[in-house]
Formats: structure tokens, sequence, C-alpha cells
């Protein structure tokens, strides 16, 4: 009758079936995060500087076909950039690392790009023919 039965002995009252990882641990214990490595600051600068070249490139491009400000397309560009790797990206060190150089370099360059507007100008090749006009002179003999 019945089935089987243990003694009090045999097993605690907070005994819980199921894998031996799953029990609590005290919580009070954690162990402090390592400082981030010359290592990951230098990934992380070298990451941001590749990104904004490419966003650099890009807004060139943007102000020689559309003449978009490039201030304007610079700006929008890197926040893209930014927004998607700190949404699509890994969460860790270096991820945060990379993000907050983007910001930085965000900032600085929309600033710079902005007070240097006037200056950037983009000087058109004469080109009005699809044939260039090459002027023949016979060499003397």
């Amino acid at each position: 009758m019945g089935g089987k039965q243990f003694t009090r002995l045999q097993r605690s009252i907070s005994w819980k079936e199921g894998r031996y990882g799953k029990r609590r641990r005290a919580r009070g214990v954690k162990v402090a995060p390592k400082p981030p490595t010359l290592l990951e600051y230098g990934l992380g600068l070298i990451s941001s500087i590749v990104a904004v070249a490419f966003v650099l490139a890009m807004a060139f491009i943007l102000l020689g076909s559309f003449q978009v400000p490039m201030y304007i397309s610079y700006g929008a560009l890197l926040a893209f950039v930014g927004a998607g790797g700190l949404i699509l990206g890994p969460r860790d060190r270096l991820g945060i690392i990379v993000a907050v150089g983007l910001t930085l370099f965000w900032i600085v360059g929309v600033i710079g790009l902005f007070l240097i507007r006037h200056e950037i100008q983009l000087h058109r090749h004469e080109h009005r023919d699809a044939v260039s006009r090459i002027v023949v002179q016979p060499r003397a003999r």
C-alpha cells in the first residue's frame, strides 16, 4: 500500500529534484569586474576610427552627388551606424567602448564640419565634351 516512503534523515525538507546547479546560492558575494585593458581601449578606438572613415567617405559621396551638406549627412549616417551598433552589436565591454568612441566622434565631427562648412567646396572637372580636346603638334626633325 502506497509508495516508497523516506525518513527525515534521508532527504532534507528543502530538497528538490532536479540538477545540482539549480540550487540557490548566496547572493551577497559578487566578483568585481576587471577594468578594461589597454588592448580593449585600442581595439575600440581603431574600430571607431574605421567606422568614422567609412561614414566620412559616404558623406563626401553624398555631397558630390546630391549636394547634401556634409555635417548633415555625416551626423545622420554616424547616428545610424552608432544606433545600429548599440542595438545589434554585443553588449560587452568592447561594444560599449566602441559606442562611446562613436558618440565622441559624432559630436566632435558634426561641430567641426558645421564650423568649416563654407570652406568645403567641390571643384567640378570641366569636361564639357565626351572626347577631351587633345592638341597634337608635329615633332620638329
